[in-house]
């Protein structure tokens, strides 16, 4: 199993039913459980999933220490990129169910990837390398 470090602390927003406007239910903390644990889940199953892939040529060995090839990097990198865009899809689908402040920060995207945990849209890998989130 390959292991990412990265603050995982995302909210995410289960999609609403349809519903008369009136009657809109608010996002509730159990939602977000619901969806932070699936989010999650689905995210090591993609990290899982890709780490089978792997093979020996998928990195340079300097001084007895392995690390991946950019072309790998990248990889990581975009399975992170794709978890953010749908976590935001999902804030942005479900916005009319957050109050005020929840909608401003949906409104920022820089602002919403920081408040994922990922300060300045950085990820930190235990890898060795970063990513950039946008």
């Amino acid at each position: 199993m390959l292991l990412l470090s990265c603050s995982m602390v995302m909210p995410v927003f289960a999609e609403q039913v349809a519903k008369p406007v009136d009657a809109v239910e608010k996002v509730s903390p159990e939602e977000i459980r619901v969806a932070l644990k699936n989010m999650n889940n689905d995210f090591s199953q993609r990290i899982d999933q890709w780490g089978k892939n792997l093979k020996r040529d998928d990195f340079n060995v300097v001084r007895g220490k392995a690390s991946l090839k950019p072309a790998k990097q990248q990889e990581v990198c975009n399975i992170f990129q794709s978890v953010v865009d749908e976590t935001y899809q999902l804030a942005l689908n479900n916005r009319h169910r957050l109050n005020e402040e929840e909608s401003k920060i949906v409104a920022d995207r820089p602002l919403f990837i920081q408040k994922l945990g990922f300060e300045g849209g950085i990820i930190k890998t235990e890898m060795g390398f970063d990513c950039r989130i946008f």
